[in-house]
C-alpha cells in the first residue's frame, strides 16, 4: 500500500434506524449499476478498487442478527481529504440512486489506511 492509501467503507444497516424496518438489498442491481456508476464518477478522483461482502444472518457466533448486512470497502490512492472531496461532489449523481437496490440509507467512513501482510509470505 502507498502512504496515500485511503479506505471508503459503506455499511447498510439491517434495519433503518428511524423505523425499523428491515434491509432489502438488491445485490444484482448494486453491483451490476451502482457499482459502475460510482467507479466511473470516483476512478477519476483516485478510486482503484472496490470490494463488498454480505454478512450472515443470524451471525454464527452470536446467533443474532448483525448491525449491518452489507458492507462495501473502497480502496482509493489518495489522501482522505480527496476522498471526502469525491464523495461530497457525487451526491447528485450517486445519491437518487441509493433507493434503487435498498431501503436503508448506508453509513460511511473514511479512514487511512494502516499495516497489511499476506499470510505464507
Amino acid at each position: 500500500m502507498s502512504p496515500t492509501t485511503t479506505q471508503l467503507v459503506i455499511a447498510y444497516p439491517s434495519s433503518d434506524p428511524t423505523t425499523g424496518s428491515p434491509l432489502t438489498f438488491n445485490m444484482a442491481y448494486y453491483t451490476g449499476h451502482h457499482v459502475a456508476l460510482a467507479t466511473k464518477i470516483w476512478g477519476p478522483s483516485g478510486l482503484k478498487s472496490w470490494f463488498v461482502v454480505e454478512f450472515a444472518n443470524p451471525n454464527p457466533f452470536s446467533g443474532e442478527t448483525p448491525p449491518y448486512l452489507f458492507q462495501s470497502t473502497l480502496t482509493w490512492d489518495v489522501p482522505p481529504e480527496e476522498v471526502l472531496k469525491a464523495v461530497m461532489n457525487s451526491g447528485e449523481e450517486l445519491g437518487p440512486d441509493v433507493v434503487n437496490f435498498t431501503n436503508v440509507e448506508p453509513v460511511l467512513w473514511v479512514a487511512k489506511a494502516g499495516p497489511s501482510g499476506v499470510v505464507g509470505e
